[in-house]
C-alpha cells in the first residue's frame, strides 16, 4: 500500500523545528505552514517530482514516494544507501557519483543526468538530479536535499532528433538532385524580384554549372535568365504552393527539371533541380529518328497496301477489291467472288454491290456506293447480302488512295463475312434480356412480398390492437362516465380517432393488398382505384383500351401501383374537379395516362415531389419512359410507357 507523500515528520521543504516556542510562530503561522506544505506536496505529487534527503555523514537516503518507484522500490521502504543508489545505477555512469561529491564539497549543490536500471523490470531510465546542501557540518555537507525527475522521454527525443539530423545531412549531401535553399531579396519597385542562395548542397555545382553562389543573386549569376522561370519562383512565393516546371536556360546552355516549394519563413524557397540536357538530346534524336522512319515506311506503305489486303485475305478469309476512279474499273480479289459466291475473274463493276443487298438494305448500300464513285470520303458499314439461299451480314470498310497532288485517285476497300459475330452478338443479347427479366421480376416480387407481409401485419397486428383498445374503451363508457362532462367529451373526441386510426390502418391494409388485382385482372382494378378514389368535389374516370397483356404477377402489381400513385397525386396535390386513368395496350407495350384539370405546375422551375420520384423509379426500373406536360392553365398530363417485349 502505498504511503502518504512524506519523508519523515518535518513539513517538505522545512528545516528541523525549533526548541524554542516562539520561534515557531503564531497559531496562524503555523496553520500557513501547513497549507503551504499541502499545496507544494500537491505540486510534487502531480510534477511526478522525486525528494530525496542524503545523510552525507551516514550515506542514507530517504525520498518520497516517487523516489522509490522511480528505481523499481516499493515505497515502503523508506530509506536506501548511497552503495545501493550507485547499484541501481547503470554501469556507464556510476561514475557520475563522484563528480556529485566534488560539486557538493566545491560548491555546495550539484546537476547530474544519469541512467537507471530499474529494479524489478530492468528497465533503463534517464534520471535528472539537482540538490544543495541544507546543513554543514566542520565545512563539511552533512545533509543534503535534492529533486529528481524522470527525462526519459527528452533524452530519446534528443537522440532521435540527432538520427534525424544525421540522416537529413547525409541525404543533403549525398543526393544526386542539386538543391538549393533561396531568399527572395527585395528589389525597386519596377524591377524583378530576384533570390539569392542561402545553401547549396553538393550537386548544385554539377547540375548548374555555378560556383562559390551562397550569399549572391540568380540575376547577378545569371544577368539573362528567363523572365518566365523567375515568374514560377513568384508564383511559388505568393500562393504558398508548390510549383514543378522544366525549360530551357539558355545562358547556362541547359535543359532542367524543377520543382520549387515554399518553406514556412516567409520569401524562402527550396528547390530541387536537375540538368537533363543529355536526356534532352537524346529524346530529340529519338524524335528525329522516328520522324525519318515514319517517312519511310509511309512512302513504302502506299505500294504495299494492296499486297497487305490481299495477304490478309488468307488469313481472315476476307475479300478485298480496287476501284480506278479515273477509268471507273473494279477489280476483285478471288477471295471476294467467293465471299459473293460468283465465278473467279467474271466481270464486275460496282452495280454488283447493289444487286447482291436485300431490299431493306438498298437505300443504305446506294449512298455507300455514291461515296465510293466520289471517291471523297472513306467508309465502314455493314450491309446485308443475299447469296444463294443464305443471307449474309458482310462490313464494308473502304479508303481513297491520293495522288502526290492529294486527289484521290482510286479506292481500296475489304469486305468481312460477320454473320456468325452478328448471330454471336444476338445470342448474347437475349441472354442478357433473359438475365434482366429474372432479376427484375424477382425485384419486383421481393417488393411486393414485403407489402403484403405489411399488410398482414397492420391487418393482423396492429388491427387488433386497435380493435381491443375500442372494446376497452366502449367499456368505459357508462352513466358514471356521462356524470362528467369534460371526461366523456374527451371519451367521445378519444372514440373519434380510434375510429379513424382503424379506418386509416384498414386502408393502408387494403393498398398494401390489392385483392382486385389478384381475384379479377389489371384492368379491373384500375378501375377500382378511380372508384374508389372518386368523390363528389373530384371525379375520375377510368379508361381501358385493347386486350389486356399477359404479363407476369409482379409486372402487373408494379403497373398497379403506378395507377394508384398517379391517382392518389391527383387527389392530393391536384385541386382538380375533373380527371382521367386511362391504360392502353399498345404493340410492344403498355400506356398508362393521367390527366386533370388542376392547377398544374411549371416542370422548369417547381422540383417534383416524392410521389412523381416514386413514379419515376419504377418505370426506370421496367425500362420505360415518363413524359410529364403541365401548366398553371391547362392542368396536368403524364404519360407512361412500358416496353413489353422484355416481358412476353
Amino acid at each position: 500500500m502505498r504511503k502518504p507523500n512524506s519523508l519523515g515528520s518535518q513539513p517538505l521543504g522545512s528545516s528541523a523545528p525549533s526548541s524554542d516556542g516562539n520561534a515557531a510562530g503564531s497559531g496562524a503561522d503555523a496553520e500557513a505552514l501547513r497549507e503551504s506544505d499541502a499545496s507544494l506536496r500537491q505540486a510534487v505529487e502531480l510534477a511526478h517530482l522525486g525528494i530525496c534527503h542524503w545523510d552525507y555523514q551516514t550515506d542514507l537516503m530517504r525520498g518520497n514516494d516517487e523516489r522509490f518507484l522511480m528505481l523499481g522500490l516499493e515505497p515502503a521502504q523508506e530509506v536506501i544507501t548511497v552503495a545501493q543508489a550507485m547499484a541501481l545505477t547503470h554501469p556507464d555512469d556510476r561514475p557520475a557519483w563522484a563528480g556529485i561529491r566534488e560539486q557538493l564539497e566545491a560548491q555546495g549543490e550539484f546537476r547530474a543526468d544519469y541512467r537507471i536500471v530499474r529494479a524489478g523490470d530492468g528497465a533503463v531510465r534517464w534520471l535528472s538530479e539537482v540538490g544543495r546542501v541544507v546543513e554543514w557540518h566542520r565545512k563539511k555537507p552533512a545533509r543534503i536535499s535534492s529533486v529528481l525527475l524522470d527525462v526519459t522521454a527528452n533524452h530519446e527525443a534528443s537522440e532521435a532528433l540527432r538520427q534525424s539530423e544525421g540522416r537529413y545531412r547525409s541525404l543533403f549531401t549525398n543526393m544526386e538532385q542539386g538543391f538549393c535553399l533561396l531568399e527572395q531579396v527585395a528589389t525597386a519597385p519596377a524591377e524583378p524580384n530576384d533570390y539569392r542562395y542561402l545553401v547549396v548542397n553538393l550537386a548544385f555545382e554539377r547540375h548548374s554549372g555555378l560556383a562559390d553562389v551562397v550569399g549572391r543573386t540568380i540575376r547577378e549569376l545569371v544577368p539573362g535568365i528567363e523572365p518566365h522561370l523567375m515568374a514560377i519562383y513568384d508564383e511559388a512565393v505568393a500562393s504558398g504552393e508548390s510549383r514543378r516546371f522544366g525549360g530551357y536556360v539558355a545562358e547556362l546552355d541547359r535543359w532542367v527539371e524543377v520543382e520549387a516549394v515554399p518553406e514556412v519563413q516567409p520569401g524562402h524557397l527550396a528547390v530541387l533541380f536537375s540538368d537533363v540536357s543529355a536526356r534532352h538530346r537524346a529524346e530529340q534524336t529519338l524524335r528525329e529518328s522516328e520522324a525519318r522512319q515514319a517517312d519511310v515506311l509511309a512512302s513504302q506503305a502506299q505500294a504495299k497496301s494492296l499486297a497487305l489486303l490481299q495477304e490478309s485475305e488468307a488469313v481472315a478469309a476476307m475479300g478485298s477489291w480496287d476501284y480506278d476512279l479515273g477509268n471507273q474499273e473494279l477489280t476483285w480479289s478471288d477471295g471476294l467472288y467467293h465471299l459473293f459466291g460468283r465465278p473467279v475473274g467474271s466481270p464486275v463493276e460496282l452495280q454488283v454491290f447493289l444487286d447482291a443487298v436485300v431490299d431493306d438494305d438498298r437505300p443504305a448500300a446506294a449512298r455507300l456506293l455514291r461515296t465510293l464513285a466520289a471517291g471523297s470520303s472513306r467508309f465502314d458499314a455493314s450491309l446485308r447480302l443475299r447469296v444463294g439461299d443464305a443471307v449474309k451480314t458482310v462490313r464494308f470498310k473502304a479508303v481513297p488512295v491520293p495522288d502526290v497532288p492529294g486527289e484521290a485517285v482510286r479506292v481500296l476497300g475489304v469486305c468481312l463475312d460477320v454473320s456468325d459475330v452478328q448471330r454471336l452478338e444476338a445470342e448474347n443479347l437475349a441472354l442478357k434480356l433473359d438475365h434482366h427479366k429474372e432479376l427484375l421480376l424477382a425485384i419486383l416480387q421481393a417488393r411486393e412480398n414485403e407489402r403484403q407481409r405489411l399488410g398482414e401485419v397492420l391487418h393482423n397486428g396492429l388491427g387488433q390492437v386497435l380493435y381491443a383498445t375500442k372494446l376497452r374503451l366502449d367499456q368505459l363508457d357508462t352513466p358514471a362516465l356521462h356524470a362528467l362532462p369534460a371526461l366523456a367529451a374527451l371519451h367521445q373526441q378519444t372514440a373519434s380517432l380510434l375510429a379513424e386510426a382503424m379506418r386509416q390502418n384498414r386502408t393502408l391494409a387494403h393498398e398494401l393488398v390489392p385483392t382486385s388485382l389478384i381475384d379479377f385482372g389489371l384492368a379491373a382494378a384500375v378501375r377500382d382505384v378511380c372508384r374508389d378514389l372518386s368523390t363528389p368535389q373530384l371525379r375520375i374516370q377510368c379508361h381501358t383500351l385493347g386486350e389486356e397483356p399477359a404479363l407476369p404477377q409482379p409486372v402487373q402489381v408494379t403497373l398497379f401501383r403506378l395507377a394508384q400513385e398517379l391517382a392518389l397525386n391527383i387527389v392530393r396535390h391536384a385541386g382538380a374537379t375533373e380527371a382521367l386513368l386511362e391504360l392502353e395496350t399498345l404493340p410492344g407495350g403498355v400506356s398508362l395516362r393521367a390527366e386533370d384539370n388542376g392547377h398544374g405546375f411549371d416542370p422548369q422551375t417547381v422540383a417534383e415531389g416524392l410521389g412523381l420520384r416514386t413514379v419515376r423509379n419504377a418505370v426506370a426500373l421496367l425500362g420505360g419512359t415518363v413524359a410529364v406536360d403541365s401548366s398553371p392553365a391547362f392542368g396536368t398530363h403524364i404519360r407512361l410507357r412500358i416496353p413489353l417485349p422484355l416481358f412476353s
